[in-house]
């Protein structure tokens, strides 16, 4: 497989360039090309093997040259990288104090000239190298306008939402978050990354937040939101000797329990797990073709079809007219009119049913065990979750409009479809703190099917 750039997707040719950053070693920055593999590592002896790589976001950072994604703070008037001392968004002001925005302040002050922006060098690993598929999913959120694709993406980047019970000292794991978008060409640099950035802080700071911004500019060249999963060897030991494991902690060991994997062309091993979203608005969506889907769904591991549980006509829970291209759009994405890296069928598919929170509780009486279903999700009891997920969306659907029934078909014609229920409650309310539920088993299927089906039948048996 070619090598790619993982915020554009393009193809790297022999006569790309590439620079190297490492915020624990600034001064041995290099440039090379990405097809001297050993180079996107860091000399320094610290970060060597066998030594741990530092975590991700005091790691290394690598730049495309020549990439269409840009830094968000590119000054064209002083064709320079300028980074403010403080990074503020909102009336009253409220200073942004996300990491990214450090390691775009330390870059600058090493390469202040270079327009491109930088990305974790673990993220470029794990899209390109051997044994790539057990270790990153790049899965793209389609769907139409307000179907919580931008929501969806960045509450499965923060960390808070894998907490269930792997809260103890002995379970010690990290979720390391990376954000870029970048405005079309002649678009003026909006606060949409600045705004997703403050979420994920307030979410790492247990504060409440606000919605994150929809991706709204239809003309977005790109937009990114990634998480690297790491688990420290005791933790994984701990889980191995102890017999009796929770649902969540098999999942958990299953994914990090990845001691036979083989180190990739760079003789190094690739620790962790990474998963990338890559959004889009509605609008495009909603179009008969759109050329930036159509590259984009031939560069993605998973196609992920998003649809708005409150905008099912059976559910009655929005009187939202532009809801209504919920089922007609989701129906026209799984047809695969855009065709895929495989010809006509994309790889891997699923259906992911959001705002569930909003179906309104007088519908409980004729829900078909809908409440109980949930609440077994949000105390992560529930298994067998996409068979059940599926049966409750097919018979929601069955009974529908003409694009629901038309969606209807599409689901059930593909046996092998998986169904997932993921929302988000408290966003937006002071009171609360945001949580996102049934976003494991989502993020689970994403790096491997297979183990998701049999973590649960084991859960089930023990």
């Amino acid at each position: 497989m070619p090598l790619r750039c993982p915020l554009c997707l393009k193809t790297l040719g022999p006569e790309t360039q590439f620079i190297r950053f490492c915020r624990t070693h600034p001064d041995a920055s290099a440039t090379f090309s990405p097809h001297q593999q050993f180079e996107i590592f860091c000399p320094a002896d610290e970060c060597k093997p066998p030594n741990l790589p530092p975590p991700m976001h005091f790691g290394v950072f690598l730049l495309h040259r020549g990439c269409v994604c840009t830094n968000p703070f590119w000054s064209t008037a002083e064709q320079k990288v300028v980074v403010p001392g403080k990074v503020q968004l909102g009336t009253p002001a409220t200073e942004v104090k996300h990491w990214i925005i450090a390691l775009l302040r330390e870059a600058s002050a090493q390469h202040p000239d270079v327009r491109e922006m930088w990305f974790p060098q673990v993220l470029f690993q794990a899209t390109n190298y051997e044994d790539r598929e057990k270790t990153a999913a790049l899965v793209m959120m389609a769907g139409a306008q307000k179907s919580g694709k931008t929501i969806l993406s960045t509450m499965a980047i923060a960390p808070r939402n894998y907490n269930n019970d792997f809260e103890s000292k002995s379970f010690d794991y990290t979720v390391d978050d990376f954000v870029h978008i970048t405005p079309g060409f002649g678009v003026q640099q909006s606060d949409e990354l600045l705004r997703v950035l403050q979420v994920l802080d307030d979410m790492r700071q247990f504060r409440t937040t606000q919605d994150p911004p929809p991706a709204t500019e239809q003309e977005n060249i790109s937009n990114i939101k990634s998480a690297v999963f790491n688990a420290s060897q005791a933790t994984i030991a701990n889980l191995q000797r102890d017999t009796f494991r929770s649902y969540w902690q098999k999942i958990f060991l299953q994914l990090f329990a990845m001691d036979s994997r083989k180190p990739g062309p760079s003789r190094r091993p690739v620790t962790g797990r990474v998963i990338a979203f890559y959004d889009m608005a509605g609008e495009r969506f909603e179009l008969a073709f759109d050329p930036a889907v159509f590259s984009l769904n031939r560069s993605v591991d998973i196609l992920a079809v998003l649809l708005d549980a409150s905008a099912i006509t059976t559910l009655k829970a929005s009187t939202d007219e532009s809801a209504r291209q919920a089922a007609w759009v989701a129906s026209a994405c799984l047809k695969n009119r855009y065709g895929s890296r495989s010809g006509y069928d994309h790889a891997r598919r699923c259906v992911i049913v959001t705002k569930l929170d909003l179906i309104p509780v007088s519908y409980s009486q004729d829900a078909g065990g809908l409440w109980k279903f949930l609440e077994a999700i949000r105390q992560g009891k529930a298994l067998g979750v996409q068979d059940s997920a599926r049966e409750l969306l097919l018979r929601w659907l069955k009974n529908g409009d003409e694009a629901e029934r038309a969606l209807h078909h599409e689901i059930a014609k593909d046996t092998a479809l998986p169904v997932f229920f993921v929302w988000t409650e408290g966003l937006g309310d002071k009171t609360k703190l945001a949580k996102t539920h049934g976003l494991i088993q989502f993020v689970e299927w994403c790096w491997d099917p297979a183990s998701a089906a049999e973590v649960a039948r084991r859960a089930v048996n023990s």
